[in-house]
């Protein structure tokens, strides 16, 4: 009996894609511009919300003063 793998093909890269890609450099200059940007994106969204996430834990709750637990140790 053969194993599942077996049954499927493997589709593999157009090669026309690949040699466009790298034999054209206008769209490799294209891709990885693109591929920079969206990395930027989400590293900018990520440390946004890390922001967001912190001020939040570190923000002080509602009815809780600083003074008042120092002013009960005397």
């Amino acid at each position: 009996m053969h194993y599942a793998h077996v049954n499927y093909k493997e589709f593999t890269m157009n090669r026309n894609i690949l040699e466009e890609f790298y034999s054209d450099p206008a769209v490799y200059e294209r891709v990885v511009a693109n591929a920079h940007r969206e990395r930027s994106r989400a590293i900018a969204a990520g440390l946004a919300w890390l922001a967001g996430w912190v001020k939040d834990r570190l923000a002080p709750q509602a009815g809780l003063r600083p003074a008042r637990w120092i002013e009960r140790l005397g």
